[in-house]
């Protein structure tokens, strides 16, 4: 019963996400001033930067969100370079 009512509860959404490597934590640094977590006005509305391992051989990476619902569907004609390239460009 439980599966039964978590399927007709959940809300599926569309969304555009790309996660890029770090070649370090830079949020570590005892002189960072960049933010973890960015939000914009653009197209990549939510950039968050996290680690799964507190090891030093993860160097972390960050989550670019680009939009939700129907603002991720008109990114479907682009292929995967394009979008990655727009948004590093705006990172």
């Amino acid at each position: 019963m439980a599966k039964i009512t978590a399927e007709h509860t959940q809300h599926n959404i569309s969304g555009c996400k790309f996660f890029f490597p770090l070649k370090e934590k830079y949020w570590e640094r005892d002189n960072n001033e960049i933010p973890q977590v960015i939000v914009t006005d653009t197209f990549l509305q939510d950039a968050y930067s996290l680690s799964w391992d507190s090891s030093k051989d993860d160097e972390g990476v960050i989550l670019a969100s680009c939009t939700w619902e129907d603002d991720s569907l008109k990114l479907l004609p682009f292929d995967e370079e394009i979008l990655v390239n727009k948004e590093l460009k705006q990172l």
